[in-house]
């Protein structure tokens, strides 16, 4: 697994599970208001790749995080998209005050009832009224919300009500309140907790990386190990003084091996065991009798296979 990729899941899952300790005991819920802007579309139109047949594929980011990859005449949610038109734009940076010019893009969005919206490449499209961005400062999770959406927070059910330009009212049920701005205090300890959540989740990261390595590593090493050989002894040059005699056939014999480790599933059952292939060979007695034994010079038998 990636490093940088477990990284994100890992303070994702602490975000959304509660990782990162309790509500603050002010008020009832841990809801605190972050921000507070004009309102917008949901959609933002963000880049352009062209494409083989000379197309550009848009890319287009929801206000939940989700990305959506589209082609002209093809639906985004309530919209479909009408055209593209490429131009270029003059920008400014913003550290050094230097201009140049940047390729960019407009899109045309097209409704079933005739309504027409132009997205500019990386802005927003400006809507009447006020968005908020919600913390639960008991997770960590953030929630992007307008009038009438609904959040999960504490397993309860929470309505947005009205959003103005310096409060965001909520309900459960018949109450309702207003909700306050998030705190220092409360920023800083928010800031602590995935501090200390990346920092553990960066250890566990590299644990698993050397873990890797060295199943890994013994891998390559099971691939290529060899049994060694026994060295055999040279036959005499000369004829012993007792005549020797020998009866039978020659062939090859292994003399040289490598293991192949055995195959598991995914879920740990083992597809085969491990197998045992030759890959060297010598020439020497395979069946027969005889009274020849080079060791001692003596009558006992070289050996005798029964097949």
């Amino acid at each position: 697994m990636n490093t940088w990729r477990y990284l994100g899941v890992t303070l994702l899952a602490l975000l959304c599970c509660g990782g990162l300790g309790g509500a603050a005991e002010t008020d009832t819920l841990p809801l605190r208001v972050w921000s507070i802007s004009q309102d917008s579309m949901d959609y933002i139109f963000m880049s352009t790749t062209p494409q083989r047949d000379g197309s550009p594929m848009l890319a287009f980011n929801h206000r939940s995080g989700r990305t959506s990859f589209l082609r002209v005449g093809d639906r985004l949610g309530d919209w479909s998209v009408d055209s593209f038109t490429p131009y270029t734009r003059t920008e400014k940076n913003p550290r050094t005050g230097m201009e140049k010019e940047i390729d960019v893009g407009r899109v045309s969005l097209l409704s079933e009832a005739g309504d027409v919206r132009q997205l500019e490449q990386g802005q927003l499209y400006p809507m009447p009224g006020y968005r908020a961005v919600l913390i639960d400062i008991a997770s960590g999770r953030r929630f992007d919300v307008r009038e009438g959406d609904r959040v999960e927070v504490g397993g309860e059910t929470l309505e947005v009500g009205p959003v103005s330009s310096d409060t965001v009212a909520i309900s459960a049920g018949s109450e309702a309140q207003s909700l306050p701005v998030i705190s220092d205090d409360e920023v800083a300890t928010l800031r602590q907790r995935i501090e200390t959540a990346t920092a553990d989740a960066r250890r566990e990261a590299e644990r698993l990386r050397k873990a890797r390595e060295r199943r890994e590593a013994e891998d390559d090493w099971s691939q290529n190990v060899k049994i060694p050989v026994r060295p055999q002894k040279p036959p005499p040059k000369t004829f012993p003084t007792v005549p020797q005699y020998y009866f039978g056939t020659y062939g090859p014999i292994p003399v040289e091996y490598t293991i192949l480790p055995p195959m598991f599933s995914r879920n740990g059952r083992m597809v085969r065991g491990a197998i045992i292939v030759p890959t060297r060979f010598e020439t020497g007695p395979v069946h027969g009798f005889g009274n020849y034994c080079p060791a001692t010079h003596s009558k006992t038998p070289y050996f005798h296979i029964k097949r």
